[in-house]
């Protein structure tokens, strides 16, 4: 009797917590969307949502059209497919060390890709020459780069068996070494070429295209959708290496896809857009105080909080100095750092 009571409490507190997680979903999904509807109106010029629906329905005039589909809404899409891929990046890199300050830049996989991108920019160096035509060279290099950085990444953690210490190890390494690299060329760059470096690196989601925003939201939305079939597994692989491979996790093998996967959206983002820091490490802890540690959630909800943080962001990138627009890494950064210290003080205590 006492049993079946337990286990019918069980089940309604299972059940509660599930609807409040799917409740937080809805919420962030609806916040998503308001700022990106904000980031698509706030520019040098306001645009009001009246003005916005006469342009998607043709009835608007046809420069304020031009302006809606030529650029604010590719930026506006840019913040939230970018903000998506970095934070479900951040959610997959701290399940698999289990550290809640792992993220793709911490492991050097950032500074990699950025490394890749600098060498085309500063000594015209394209890894496959013949994507210099196409305008993907940039692209190609980040990620060859980024991939070179988690090959690096698993020999120096393989000494360790692959242990979520040996990594973390390994990727400060790595991100050190690529930051170097990374210097190295902005030091040998010529005046204009060192100009677009330092102000790439800074971030900027005014370069948004319709193609490289087709490339983003590709890569992030395969990402997201061939990371949530890892869900149970990555949520497992946080209660130790032991338990999860007594739960039949094969370790290594989902350690090894799961740094490839967050080396592709993270070398996509940063070759498209530049550095942007921090969106990986904040979203996955906001989204884990509203919605806890299982991944299934946890994967989904930092995706919105990350594409709600870079969309809120790219709009005060606009409006802080009238006329200018911010370098969008700045934002986010301002935004992360304070995020950074209460993970910090919060592990001390």
């Amino acid at each position: 009797m006492l049993s079946s009571q337990s286990s019918a409490k069980t089940g309604e507190l299972y059940t509660t917590l599930v609807k409040h997680k799917r409740m937080m979903l809805a919420i962030f999904s609806i916040l998503t969307a308001f700022a990106f509807l904000t980031n698509v109106c706030t520019g040098y010029t306001f645009i009001n949502p009246v003005q916005i629906v006469q342009a998607i329905t043709g009835n608007s005039d046809e420069g304020v059209s031009s302006v809606i589909f030529n650029y604010r809404i590719p930026v506006a899409l840019a913040a939230v497919v970018s903000g998506l891929a970095l934070a479900i990046g951040g959610v997959a890199i701290q399940a698999i060390s289990n550290n809640p300050l792992a993220s793709p830049y911490t492991f050097g996989i950032a500074s990699a890709a950025a490394f890749g991108a600098a060498l085309l920019y500063s000594l015209d160096i394209s890894l496959i020459p013949l994507l210099k035509i196409s305008g993907y060279a940039a692209m190609m290099n980040a990620f060859i780069f980024a991939l070179i950085a988690c090959l690096g990444v698993l020999l120096l953690s393989k000494a360790r068996g692959l242990t979520a210490v040996g990594m973390i190890l390994a990727g400060i390494c790595i991100s050190f070494f690529f930051q170097a690299l990374l210097a190295f060329m902005q030091y040998l760059a010529t005046q204009e070429a060192l100009q677009a470096i330092v102000f790439w690196i800074f971030g900027s989601l005014y370069k948004a295209t319709t193609e490289n925003v087709l490339i983003v939201t590709v890569t992030g939305m395969g990402s997201f959708l061939l990371l949530l079939s890892y869900g149970w597994k990555l949520t497992a692989i946080q209660l130790g290496d032991e338990v999860a491979q007594g739960m039949g996790v094969n370790v290594r093998r989902l350690r090894i896809i799961v740094l490839v996967v967050a080396a592709l959206t993270t070398a996509v983002v940063v070759s498209s857009y530049g550095v942007i820091p921090f969106i990986c490490i904040a979203s996955p802890h906001i989204a884990k105080s509203f919605v806890g540690e299982d991944v299934r959630y946890l994967l989904p909800c930092s995706g919105l909080v990350g594409a709600t943080i870079l969309s809120m962001a790219c709009v005060v990138s606009k409006i802080v100095h009238k006329g200018a627009i911010m370098p969008i890494g700045i934002v986010t950064s301002l935004v992360g750092i304070p995020i950074l210290l209460r993970v910090l003080i919060g592990e001390r205590q």
